[in-house]
């Protein structure tokens, strides 16, 4: 009895999501990257992280089904990175310790047209925001390399404080060094962040 049903199911089921209006991701940054360059198209990244709710939400509520879809696949490239992928990325212009994070970047002048969103900040209507955004002039704000906190760190380019160490610290490279694992848990646990 269970499996005609689920054969059932599945039937009525597959066309919906066969036909669901969504996002047309590229798995790949490199080739996205160079896409969107010849193409004199933005990038827009999502970073994700393997196995977290949050991630799949964003992707299964903000990239589907909405009516901005249809201009992100004309007038962008579109990429998923995996932040435990292993896949090449430039992390220091992609760094964050929050995800999922959306970033739109010029790929021509490697500029964000937009600050990152970050989690919660990712909603439909601040994606329809990213979707109409022009091509300005990099301002102070968006400039690479100018986000520092409150300690000077620059996000951009991968630094976050240390207490520990009392320095901005590139969590990847402290966790080599120290030989703690590479993750937020762990550089925060290491550096007594609070």
């Amino acid at each position: 009895m269970f499996l005609p049903l689920l054969k059932f199911l599945l039937l009525w089921l597959l066309p919906l999501f066969a036909l669901a209006d969504h996002v047309h991701w590229l798995g790949e940054y490199n080739g996205a990257f160079q896409k969107a360059y010849a193409a004199h198209k933005p990038l827009l990244v999502l970073l994700i992280a393997k196995d977290s709710p949050s991630s799949k939400t964003v992707i299964k509520n903000i990239f589907m089904n909405q009516p901005y879809i249809e201009t992100i696949n004309e007038k962008m490239v579109a990429v998923i990175v995996t932040y435990e992928g292993g896949g090449n990325y430039p992390v220091e212009l992609y760094y964050t310790t929050v995800f999922p994070t959306l970033f739109l970047v010029d790929a021509q002048k490697e500029i964000f047209l937009y600050r990152p969103l970050y989690g919660k900040e990712i909603t439909p209507e601040s994606v329809q925001k990213y979707i109409n955004v022009q091509e300005p002039e990099p301002s102070e704000e968006t400039r690479v390399g100018n986000d520092t906190d409150l300690h000077g760190c620059i996000g951009s380019a991968g630094f976050l404080w240390c207490a520990r160490s009392d320095q901005c610290e590139r969590p990847w490279e402290l966790a080599k060094k120290e030989k703690f694992e590479n993750s937020v848990e762990a550089f925060n646990r290491f550096c007594k962040n609070r």
